[in-house]
């Protein structure tokens, strides 16, 4: 909306939360501290719609990039899941073409075989191919005694049933729940018998885990180890290499290209984290720590790249806003190294302490907005270093080394 927002209700509505907390208690001190800076934050906007009612307002344009940039950015061979795309892609081309020689209705399951059981590395479909054919193979079975014993009219009812325990079984126990669906498929197709809607869709699952299989080995083969905690600090050190150019910035044409690169490195290192927690979802069961772990790593290390580009974008306004603070700053960037340095060879030293470089604020607005990111990116190194000590601890920094 390029117009004044009304912000009475929002004022009211602080003003009534003020009124009922009790300041003394340190929890209900900071809930109101950061609703007031929500109120400001807002208040703020406001300003800067009210100038020519939103129009003409300052933007930070996006620079023109050439397709080959945005290409390079983008599409990252090592990326499991990019290799995935393509293998995919080609598997599902195969299977629609077959569809378009035979013009049978029933061979749309082979397509359905690729969509089931085609997983982003070898050894995950090989274990897809296996659970899902068994699974058809034991549903036909169940399906052809079901339609010897029950007569024809209670088909129907029962395919019904099938998928109510479709819908129970799934996504915990991914075995019967792809037994029933097919149970109810058999039970329900329109055109022949049971029998024959039996055998040709446990064919046609078959043929389509088949060409899910040959193009898993064949197309961009996801033959290498995937390192987790080795990409987790590939992802950090990408991170600390960005801040280190951002505490150095002055605002430079070629200052700004060099933040540009390190900025598209360390996105590419986080696609490729996110990549690998997306197999080692796809690998294991039960291991909802573990992942809770790495994600709220991943959104510690995007508020700390936003609060370094936010850095920039205050520098850009005042490039000398760091000279104020260089004291802390130093203290910072000696923090980072020894992050960086024990990320190398040992967890050890990240058992350091950054609490004392805490920045006061002052009413100097030329540093304040700067102060407060500043001890923001504080914040969210100090839980990095704690989840990363907890994590060593537990032994996760240890597992998920070498998936395939």
């Amino acid at each position: 909306m390029q117009k004044i927002i009304d912000l009475n209700d929002f004022d009211n509505q602080l003003s009534t939360l003020e009124s009922k907390f009790s300041t003394v208690k340190d929890n209900n001190a900071t809930v109101m501290e950061i609703s007031h800076t929500i109120g400001d934050i807002l208040n703020k906007s406001n300003e800067v719609l009210s100038k020519g009612n939103g129009k003409n307002v300052k933007k930070i344009k996006e620079p023109n990039k050439s397709l080959k940039e945005v290409l390079r950015a983008n599409f990252n061979i090592q990326n499991l899941y990019i290799r995935y795309t393509i293998r995919f892609t080609l598997a599902m081309t195969i299977s629609l073409v077959l569809i378009y020689i035979t013009r049978e209705r029933s061979v749309i399951w082979i397509t359905m075989g690729v969509l089931i059981i085609l997983k982003p590395d070898i050894s995950s479909t090989v274990d897809n191919l296996i659970s899902r054919v068994g699974a058809n193979f034991f549903a036909i079975i169940l399906a052809i005694i079901l339609s010897l014993i029950f007569p024809h009219y209670l088909m129907v009812w029962l395919a019904f049933v099938m998928l109510f325990l479709f819908r129970a079984f799934y996504p915990n126990y991914m075995s019967l729940s792809v037994m029933t669906m097919t149970v109810f498929i058999v039970l329900v197709w329109p055109t022949g018998t049971v029998f024959d809607n039996a055998i040709s869709q446990l064919l046609d699952i078959a043929l389509g885990g088949l060409i899910a299989y040959v193009c898993a080995y064949i197309i961009l083969p996801s033959r290498f180890y995937v390192n987790i905690p080795d990409q987790l600090f590939r992802t950090i050190k990408a991170n600390i290499g960005y801040a280190e150019l951002v505490l150095v910035y002055t605002p430079t044409k070629h200052a700004t290209e060099d933040l540009s690169e390190s900025f598209k490195k360390y996105i590419m290192e986080e696609n490729n984290l996110e990549a690998g927690i997306k197999k080692l979802e796809d690998t294991f069961n039960d291991i909802k720590d573990d992942l809770e772990f790495y994600e709220e790593i991943i959104a510690l290390n995007n508020k700390i790249i936003t609060d370094l580009t936010l850095i920039v974008a205050i520098l850009n306004v005042n490039g000398e806003a760091l000279v104020d603070l260089d004291f802390n700053i130093n203290k910072i960037k000696n923090t980072l190294q020894k992050i960086e340095n024990s990320l190398i060879d040992d967890i050890k030293p990240l058992k350091i302490s950054i609490e004392n470089v805490s920045i006061d604020y002052s009413d100097n607005k030329e540093t304040k907005d700067l102060r407060q990111v500043i001890n923001w990116i504080i914040s969210d190194l100090q839980l990095m270093q704690t989840g990363i000590i907890i994590a060593e601890k537990n032994g996760l920094l240890q597992r998920y080394t070498k998936l395939t």
